[in-house]
């Protein structure tokens, strides 16, 4: 609605989420290295060192989400089921900003 976001500023999002996105993931960053915790036998630990160790992690996010995809698509195979990844969009005269110029469609 603000025509912050379009093919001639910014294709994605406004430079404006970005920068509060960042930030938002280095305040997170810093308070789980600063987070201690200590378990039932007084073994200590930060929330860093847990977060590299399960689905927070990106590489082993993933590793789960590949494991799970193959367990879908043999379950689909199973049962006959095929899959369908549909992207439906509107023509380009109902956009709300012109492509080339940039500018608020009057349409």
């Amino acid at each position: 609605m603000l025509g912050l976001v379009h093919h001639c500023k910014a294709t994605y999002n406004s430079d404006l989420i970005l920068m509060k996105r960042r930030a938002q993931l280095r305040a997170q960053e810093e308070m789980i290295g600063n987070t201690t915790v200590i378990n039932q036998v007084g073994q200590r630990y930060t929330l860093k060192e847990l977060c590299e160790k399960n689905v927070f992690n990106p590489e082993l996010r993933k590793a789960e989400l590949m494991v799970r995809m193959c367990g879908f698509e043999e379950l689909s195979e199973h049962f006959y089921h095929v899959g369908v990844f549909l992207t439906m969009t509107c023509t380009s005269r109902y956009h709300a900003v012109l492509n080339l110029s940039g500018v608020y469609n009057p349409k």
